[in-house]
């Protein structure tokens, strides 16, 4: 063999020997990718059987005030669509619906009504299925956003920490608008890093899209949406190009003007609305203790105060750039919300749910940098099983606090009193009641329909606001000054101790119809 031959041979083999390291390379990245879809699938899977646990139980547990009121939408659809049904139930059914008003577009009441017509009755579980779903959808595209900004390590901790909060699982199952809005949100914010990333018509056209349709579902989204587009259109573009370019320009007008439309109307056609817009800012709140202490007082229960301080420091972390900034964006988009909010934001916590997904972003780095430096520090197998075991313990301990919200025995016996309540009053249209969820469940159950008496909580946002607070006295006159209910129905005992000036009004002017240790019937004629 020549000294050609030789040298040809030996090359060949030295790139054989080569390719071996390669393919073993790739070998194991194709398996630690499988691991990793493993890992997410079985996350979902999970999440997912969590929220039907107890799926049937009435929604009592979480907000029933917001929850009902879909519940009784969505029956007045159901009803109206069937021919089972008879007239007198359609009737108090089509009352209750029209009193609900007007708040967000019924997308979640129509395809419930829808499922209730599919299986041919009113179940509990198929808002809560729908929610659930929507929820975990939502899931994702936060492990997508969050891949783009911190990595593979910090996406798994995102997605695990917004499936699994013990909060977002509560309110994850809740029959209410906020889980499609976050799924939107977070659809529109991943659509956004891909207009900058691609600059391709497509994802613009998305964005638009999901963003204007996250708008329409609840427009408190659009503070997020809204900082995080143009925080990224002004650090890529500049103001002037920003505002000029007619692709960025036409945004905001866009994924408006749906929502403009519907809630403009609402609040012209309907006072539900309305009175909500002026609940919802008290520019007064802003410089009392009483909206600071309850706006964290909300963020301790949604979700702690170490996952706060982690994620800001997680936003330190995080290199200058298309990277930090949707996560500032986020951050100050909910930060405007809740000042303009600011009733809200200090009364109610589900109010507080887009934050659930924005500290999920922002710890993802903290997390990743602490996975990184235990690997660097401990290469040895079983303190990798160590870290998967107290992990592992992190999340077991989340669901066990999650469990003990998803049912209360209690449920029942409120369901059944207000059953009998129903059943007292021969399911009557013009009465009132005094019930810690303004009676709703109450009309659901009891099908009965009527006006709720203000809460103690009514009362203190009138003193807050400065308008005039009659005693019981005037304010029953004023508000059945045209036509006087037939019972006064008390299902809040608790709340009728707080107004002693009602208890001693309706002692003295009114028969009791009927009493026991859950409720007081009234009647009034």
């Amino acid at each position: 063999m020549t000294l050609a031959g030789n040298n040809t041979l030996a090359v060949r083999m030295n790139i054989t020997q080569l390719k071996f390291p390669i393919q073993l390379l790739q070998a194991r990245q194709i398996s630690s990718s499988y691991r990793r879809l493993l890992l997410v699938g079985l996350l979902f899977i999970t999440a997912f059987g969590v929220r039907l646990y107890h799926s049937n139980e009435p929604p009592l547990g979480f907000h029933a005030t917001r929850q009902y009121r879909s519940l009784i939408i969505a029956r007045g659809y159901y009803f109206d669509s069937s021919t089972a049904i008879p007239e007198s139930k359609k009737q108090v059914a089509r009352i209750n619906k029209e009193r609900q008003g007007i708040l967000e577009p019924p997308l979640m009441e129509t395809l419930v009504a829808i499922g209730y017509r599919l299986i041919g009755g009113e179940n509990f579980w198929i808002p809560r299925l729908l929610s659930s779903l929507f929820w975990i959808t939502g899931g994702g595209f936060l492990y997508l956003i969050a891949r783009k900004i911190a990595g593979e390590n910090a996406a798994l901790f995102s997605m695990a920490f917004y499936l699994f909060l013990p909060f977002a699982v509560s309110a994850s199952r809740s029959f209410q608008p906020d889980p499609l809005m976050v799924l939107l949100l977070l659809a529109s914010v991943y659509s956004i890093l891909r207009v900058y990333e691609n600059r391709s018509a497509f994802w613009l056209i998305a964005c638009y899209v999901l963003s204007g349709s996250a708008i329409f579902v609840k427009p408190v989204s659009l503070f997020a949406i809204y900082t995080v587009f143009g925080l990224l259109a002004i650090y890529k573009f500049g103001v002037k190009k920003s505002v000029t370019n007619l692709g960025l320009a036409l945004f905001i007008p866009m994924t408006l003007l749906p929502g403009l439309i519907f809630y403009l109307y609402g609040i012209l056609a309907a006072g539900v609305l309305q009175n909500q817009v002026q609940a919802s800012f008290l520019p007064q709140l802003l410089i009392t203790p009483f909206f600071w202490r309850g706006w964290l007082n909300n963020i301790r229960e949604v979700i702690g105060f170490p996952a706060l301080i982690g994620s800001l420091i997680g936003v330190l972390l995080l290199q200058n750039g298309l990277t930090k900034l949707p996560l500032v964006g986020l951050w100050s988009g909910y930060a405007l919300f809740c000042l303009v909010f600011n009733y809200h934001i200090a009364t109610h916590d589900y109010y507080h749910l887009q934050l659930i997904p924005i500290v999920a972003l922002s710890l993802g780095p903290v997390v990743a940098l602490i996975f990184e430096r235990l690997q660097e520090v401990n290469q040895e197998w079983h303190w990798r099983m160590a870290i998967g075991c107290v992990l592992s313990l992190a999340l077991v301990l989340s669901l066990t606090v999650a469990r003990a919200n998803l049912t209360n025995p209690g449920f029942e016996n409120k369901v059944r009193s207000a059953q009998e309540i129903g059943e007292l009053v021969q399911h009557n249209t013009n009465t009132v009641y005094l019930s810690g969820d303004y009676g709703l469940s109450l009309q659901y159950h009891g099908e009965l329909s009527g006006e709720p008496w203000p809460l103690t909580s009514d009362l203190e946002w009138e003193r807050l606001a400065g308008v005039p607070m009659p005693d019981a006295e005037t304010r029953f006159r004023q508000m059945f000054a045209e036509d006087l209910p037939q019972y006064f129905i008390v299902q809040d005992l608790g709340e009728l101790e707080q107004q002693e000036d009602l208890k001693e009004l309706l002692a003295q002017d009114y028969a009791v119809l009927a009493e026991d240790d859950n409720y007081i019937v009234y009647e009034l004629r």
